[in-house]
């Protein structure tokens, strides 16, 4: 038996250039968040008596998605990292508020 022998393909590969598109339009936030101002800051003032100034604890905000983790914390909140999981509006229910944001909303079909 004869080895045949393999041919080189004439067939050859190119490379496409990608780079990241940018947004035609700002795509808004899905989720509103807001803090009643003068009960978080009740609520901050009560906690460093509490905590005896201990700024870890006091700093400390419920959201794992670091909505509240801006300059200014709860007072003025990253509404862009807000997935709605809810869990600042369970445990502060006298203070915080999400909805669904009104300007998402209208984007539906």
């Amino acid at each position: 038996m004869e080895t045949e022998t393999i041919k080189p393909s004439k067939y050859e590969r190119f490379k496409i250039e990608t780079k990241p598109a940018s947004h035609v339009y700002q795509i808004p936030n899905r989720f509103d968040v807001s803090a009643k101002k003068v009960r978080l800051a009740a609520m901050l003032v009560h906690e460093a008596f509490e905590f005896k100034l201990n700024k870890e604890v006091v700093l400390s905000r419920p959201c794992i998605y670091g909505v509240f983790g801006g300059h200014f914390g709860g007072f003025k909140p990253l509404k862009h990292k807000c997935v709605g999981c809810m869990r600042c509006v369970q445990e502060y229910p006298h203070i915080m508020t999400v909805k669904q944001s009104e300007e998402y909303n209208k984007m539906r079909d």
